[in-house]
């Protein structure tokens, strides 16, 4: 993750529902408090889009029962502007 966090590129990442917070805070802790998107069920009927920062992706799916269906990270550059 040391290496990815130092590309001047957005970052995707395909990820386990059942690793998602493990992931999120891996995320915190190498590339810091950085822009995240997660995709879940894209094209999907349940499909779901969270964009936030890292704080506040992890604080709104560790409030989540259960995370389920194929999940997309995005990790946007570091210096992106919102």
């Amino acid at each position: 993750m040391k290496i990815l966090s130092k590309l001047f590129a957005t970052v995707i990442i395909f990820e386990s529902p059942f690793r998602l917070i493990k992931t999120l805070n891996d995320i915190q802790t190498h590339f810091g408090n950085r822009i995240v998107s997660v995709c879940r069920e894209m094209t999907k009927i349940h499909e779901e889009v969270f964009r936030g920062s890292i704080w506040k992706t992890l604080n709104y799916f560790n409030e989540k029962p259960t995370i389920k269906g194929e999940v997309i990270i995005l990790v946007a550059k570091e210096d992106y502007d919102e």
